[in-house]
């Protein structure tokens, strides 16, 4: 299994080390889009739970008005 694992990613890692001789600028460009994607995600789970709490607080507010 670990050897199946090394041929899948052998290619990816091959790729990397030329386009990081090749091209150090698109390295740098991949880091911070890596980055700013690793943000995004953090701040996309903050918004997902502030609107879970929105709308937790909506539903109690409607059936204690309802009822």
């Amino acid at each position: 299994m670990a050897f199946s694992r090394c041929i899948i990613f052998f290619p990816a890692q091959l790729l990397g080390a030329v386009i990081q001789h090749e091209k150090p600028e698109l390295e740098v460009q991949k880091s911070k889009l890596l980055k700013q994607e690793e943000e995004l995600k953090i701040e996309l789970a903050k918004l997902e739970d502030a609107l879970l709490e929105v709308t937790k607080k909506s539903i109690v507010t409607f059936f204690k008005d309802f009822f």
